[in-house]
């Protein structure tokens, strides 16, 4: 019997000094995770397990749960079980089948090791897998980051089998007896991994005799490569990226001059999709304004920074009562009346002083619109809003999250910068009306 495949799972959890029966194991009900499933409680290990019914292969798919819960049942394993509509969700949510099955499928876990209070997911990823990945990366155009394989921990996530070949646990599963069920898609050429593991992986093995362990030797390698040049670029993008409140932006003259400016752009956007870096580099010596979207998220090149902004889809309104003292959205603002005594302006601009006797109840706070305009505080003559804005070099991102505050139809203070000059405190004035932002 091949003993290899068992000593290199408990190999795995005494290095990481994990205790494996405060895991959820990913159980398909094929070769792979029954497989990991046998080796841990080999280990003495009494894992959960965990079953998604995809229903995305009509009978095969209530047999594979139908295998795993009678599995379960007899050895007395705890076993959690859902059922999920995968092309229903892949639709609603605008997913490809795969995508959608894994977000389901981490729901579900995640869902679980909270309830049961578990620490992590055991899923049976081996290294054939890892190989695969690389293949996929490369012929995808990823970097070096991508041709590390598949992690064999990563947060939540354990992968005991990581430096087990397929063939190694097919040798263990036939000579111990285990049973499994197949799943007959994995050998469809239509998708890109079952065309690479059926095709392009053997004929690696032919030309290379020795090339399961010569693998596993690289992917070690690149494994601890890739944990330093992450290290790296997390010190790098940390001397370069600048969080402001919810955004986060980078200086262009930065940028340009650093050596790896392409390599530095691509890694911080990296999580937030996939920009058009080489269009977004040729925009720097260009005009401002220009944006970039992707995925829920854009970029702006303003004149001396790049910002990264997650996009909103706000439009509230809120009004403020005569009677209000403070209101908590979309704003904190807290509002006072006063007799005018003794008056003192505020200091800095997060505190507006107003004629109380000029205002108009209720009054509207908003966002700015196209031909807003108002009387800057100290001017006796109207300017544009975007007029205003440009002199001020506010970015476009600034001007979309700055409110107004608005008596009818008049603009009374652009909030956290000036007040109009006709709403202010004068001789006449016998009640102030403060409005601060919090």
């Amino acid at each position: 019997m091949n003993h290899g495949v068992l000593h290199k799972v408990q190999d795995f959890f005494h290095f990481h000094k994990i205790d494996g029966s405060k895991t959820l194991v990913a159980c398909s009900g094929g070769i792979d995770s029954m497989v990991l499933l046998h080796l841990m409680r080999l280990l003495g290990y009494k894992p959960h397990v965990a079953h998604v019914n995809f229903k995305l292969r009509g009978k095969d798919s209530e047999g594979d749960a139908e295998f795993v819960k009678t599995y379960c049942k007899k050895n007395e394993i705890e076993c959690h079980y859902t059922e999920v509509n995968t092309e229903e969700y892949a639709q609603e949510h605008k997913l490809s089948t795969q995508m959608a099955a894994r977000e389901l499928r981490y729901d579900f876990f995640d869902k679980i090791i909270a309830e049961q209070k578990l620490d992590y997911i055991a899923t049976a990823h081996h290294a054939d897998d890892s190989l695969e990945t690389i293949l996929l990366n490369l012929g995808r155009g990823t970097g070096l980051l991508g041709m590390g394989g598949i992690r064999n921990v990563t947060s939540k996530v354990l992968r005991p089998l990581h430096a087990c070949t397929k063939e190694q646990i097919l040798d263990y599963a036939t000579a111990t007896k285990i049973a499994w069920r197949e799943d007959v898609s994995n050998s469809k050429e239509t998708y890109q991994r079952n065309a690479l593991r059926i095709k392009v992986v053997p004929e690696l093995k032919k030309v290379f005799p020795s090339f399961d362990s010569s693998f596993a030797k690289s992917l070690q390698y690149l494994d601890e490569d890739r944990k330093l040049l992450e290290h790296l670029i997390q010190k790098e993008l940390q001397a370069m990226v600048i969080p402001v409140e919810d955004n986060e932006k980078m200086s262009i003259q930065k940028l340009q001059s650093h050596p790896s400016k392409w390599a530095i752009l691509r890694h911080w956007l990296q999580p937030f999709g996939s920009f058009d870096v080489q269009a977004i580099m040729q925009s720097l010596d260009g005009q401002s304004g220009l944006l970039f979207e992707h995925a829920g998220f854009r970029l702006l090149k303003d004149r001396d920074f790049l910002i990264l902004q997650k996009i909103k889809h706000n439009t509230i309104q809120a009004l403020i009562e005569e009677d209000d003292t403070f209101i908590n959205e979309p704003l904190r603002l807290a509002m006072e009346r006063k007799p005018k005594i003794t008056f003192e302006p505020p200091e800095g601009t997060s505190v507006a002083a107003l004629d109380f006797s000029l205002l108009e109840f209720p009054l509207t706070l908003r966002k700015w619109r196209p031909g807003d305009r108002f009387y800057p505080l100290g001017m006796k003559h109207s300017k544009k809003l975007s007029d205003y804005f440009i002199d001020k070099k506010y970015s476009r991102f600034d001007k979309e999250e700055t409110w107004l505050l608005c008596s009818g139809e008049n603009i009374v203070w652009i909030i956290n910068d000036r007040i109009d000059d006709r709403f202010k405190i004068t001789n006449k004035t016998k009640t102030i009306y403060f409005v601060s932002l919090l």
